[in-house]
């Protein structure tokens, strides 16, 4: 299921999707997809060309010489289905004659127009192979190999050393950092570069429940609070008041305290490469060291150049990357948590290790001084806060602890899936007692922020799994029961013991938030009819049920709209879906009605009046359709 919210207004702004091909005679004719940065996309397409000699590198293994790569945009449109034609590669004997060429001082937004249809391909490429002694510096080790993406990007980056944390951190090192094609040192924590891709991930809390324990523990610890847990945490807090002119005075005084509220050691531990975060909680298991949360500090918060809450994602991903971890790292996602602050100031925060590192904040930066006579109520609150941090590292213990997994990553077999890069969610409950267990095969988008999955069952049926925190089951299930949409097999809070029972939490309900889990039917698209009238049919047969019985549908777009191979219309993606509101007065944000998201896509034409917040309108779903029906006009 083609992924289709915003993931953030900035992941819209600045990147964009094409789909080319190479023409080459000693290739065959194959369409890839690549991420191009919008300031590439909007600028001289001759600014692109070291982005596609990466691409055709890693996809074909083709070597180009940089300054001979040209780009072309195709005559009539191409689709899949032409790529698969038996004959259509003798057509194309000359690119001339399918294409025309882009100046170098043209551009991508200019020719190929903002709303990109990614049923198409986009762009051909032309180049000619750099010669041999030219081409060792563009492969990798990975190169040589062949498997799935996720297995040969993991054994790349936990290959890759990298700067130092303290160095990565600082603005300067880290734009180079998060702006790398190769993403081998990237940390996804949202901090991107103006003209680099987007580092959104999913909640961590869909690949490991620590975190959900964390943030259930933050919202509904009513028990009382221990003397002496109050007594370390007013200690805790006066010492972190206390100014100091000397980090490592700092670090030590911190570590002093929070070593007897956790009851564990807290230490300094030097990586193969010497580096040491500023703290480091660990257990021992089988003689290997694995650990379970991180600390960097600075004297102050805004001094030491970089921004300790930045560092502690890289002292972590150093941490996940050392060769003797591998046993452990090759069997999970490596859970951990951090700390992260300076002077009278503290966050929590919160990792894993896919194929690349994800790290997310658990709490907001916590004041932990007491700046008034009155303090109590502060040093009451950090103790819940502090209990929180104990019982959840006494929890991910004992999960390293009976960690034993069947299907660890094997670097031998690089064409599996394994369980480590998905979420840690393989069931659900059907109708009555029975539970369906199912496995996860890929992403649907080779996107590190895709949140829906394919996935199949015990018995061989495929289904689509995804990740929303809104979804109108309703508008789902009513277009499902005549046949206008998948079988929905289940859709609600995610089926684990650990997940908060509340959506709204104490303490940073934005930080780690409640999600929904949608399980349904996998349909294969098979392209839309040829009969533009069959279409229009069936889009107004779905929309006038939906507005006979009160809803809106609101991103009615190509990658939501699958024909099966009968030719059946079936609609996908129902997170913005639902009631439509009576009165037009939008005014005032109501969840109760459908609204659009934040972040609407600027690369989309969206219908007259879509705004961010504002209210779904029936009229908007048929002026979409319109706009849709214009497109399959224009292409089939």
């Amino acid at each position: 299921m083609p992924q289709t919210r915003s993931q953030s207004l900035q992941a819209a702004a600045n990147s964009i999707t094409l789909n080319w091909l190479l023409f080459d005679q000693s290739y065959e004719l194959e369409g890839f997809p690549i991420s191009v940065p919008r300031d590439l996309f909007v600028n001289a397409v001759h600014g692109c060309r070291e982005v596609f000699a990466e691409q055709l590198w890693k996809e074909l293994k083709f070597a180009a010489e940089i300054n001979s790569i040209r780009f072309w945009k195709p005559r009539r449109t191409i689709s899949a289905s032409d790529l698969n034609k038996p004959g259509w590669r003798e057509k194309f004997q000359t690119v001339e004659a399918t294409a025309e060429r882009l100046q170098p001082f043209e551009t991508l937004s200019d020719r190929l127009g903002q709303s990109l249809n990614q049923h198409y391909v986009h762009l051909i490429i032309t180049a000619q192979k750099a010669p041999e002694r030219s081409r060792g510096s563009t492969a990798k080790a990975s190169d040589k190999r062949s498997g799935l993406p996720e297995n040969l990007h993991y054994m790349d980056v936990v290959a890759h050393n990298g700067v130092a944390p303290y160095q990565a951190a600082k603005s300067a090192e880290l734009i180079k950092i998060q702006c790398s094609p190769t993403h081998l040192q990237t940390i996804y924590d949202g901090r991107y570069a103006m003209s680099g891709p987007s580092t959104l991930a999913p909640p961590i809390h869909i690949f490991h429940p620590i975190f959900g324990s964390f943030a259930r523990r933050l919202a509904e610890d009513t028990a009382p609070l221990e003397c002496e847990l109050l007594s370390l945490t007013q200690r805790f807090m006066a010492e972190a008041l206390m100014i100091h002119t000397q980090e490592s005075e700092r670090v030590a005084d911190f570590k002093l305290t929070l070593k007897k509220i956790l009851e564990r050691s807290v230490r300094q531990e030097a990586n193969t490469n010497n580096r040491m975060a500023d703290g480091v909680c660990s257990i021992e298991i089988n003689h290997i060291s694995v650990p379970i949360l991180t600390i960097e500090l600075k004297r102050e918060l805004g001094e030491g150049s970089c921004d300790p809450s930045t560092q502690v994602g890289f002292s972590a991903r150093q941490s996940w990357i050392e060769k003797h971890f591998s046993h452990v790292r090759d069997q999970c996602c490596c859970p951990m948590l951090m700390i992260a602050g300076g002077g009278p100031w503290m966050a929590i925060l919160g990792g894993v290790f896919l194929d690349r590192p994800i790290v997310q904040r658990l709490t907001d930066m916590l004041w932990i001084g007491h700046g008034s006579t009155h303090s109590q109520i502060g040093i009451e609150y950090l103790a819940r806060v502090l209990r929180a941090l104990k019982q959840t590292l006494d929890e991910l213990s004992k999960y390293y602890k009976d960690l034993d997994v069947p299907e660890a990553f094997d670097s031998n077999n690089l064409n599996v899936s394994y369980p480590r890069f998905y979420p840690h969610i393989t069931s659900f409950p059907e109708k009555g007692d029975r539970v369906v267990k199912f496995k996860y095969i890929k992403r649907l988008q080779d996107d590190i922020a895709c949140v829906a999955f394919l996935a199949s069952t015990e018995d061989g049926r495929p289904i689509v799994v995804k990740f929303v925190t809104t979804y109108s089951d309703d508008v789902h299930r009513l277009l499902a029961t005549q046949g206008l949409a998948p079988n929905i097999l289940y859709c609600d809070p995610i089926p684990d013991a650990s997940t908060p029972s509340s959506a709204i939490y104490t303490q940073g309900p934005r930080l780690l938030f409640k999600m929904r889990m949608v399980v349904m039917d996998h349909i294969e698209d098979c392209g839309p009819p040829s009969d533009l009238n069959v279409i229009r049919q069936q889009l107004k047969a779905a929309l006038g049920l939906l507005h006979e019985n009160g809803y809106v549908l609101g991103d009615l777009r190509k990658p939501n709209v699958l024909f099966d191979s009968t030719g059946q219309l079936k609609l996908i993606d129902f997170d913005w879906a639902g009631r439509s509101k009576p009165e037009r007065d939008g005014k005032f944000f109501d969840p109760n009605y459908a609204h659009y998201p934040p972040g609407l896509s600027q690369n989309i034409i969206w219908a007259k009046g879509a705004n961010d917040y504002g209210l779904i309108l029936p009229e908007h779903d048929l002026e979409m359709m319109e706009n849709l029906l214009d497109d399959y006009r224009n292409h089939i």
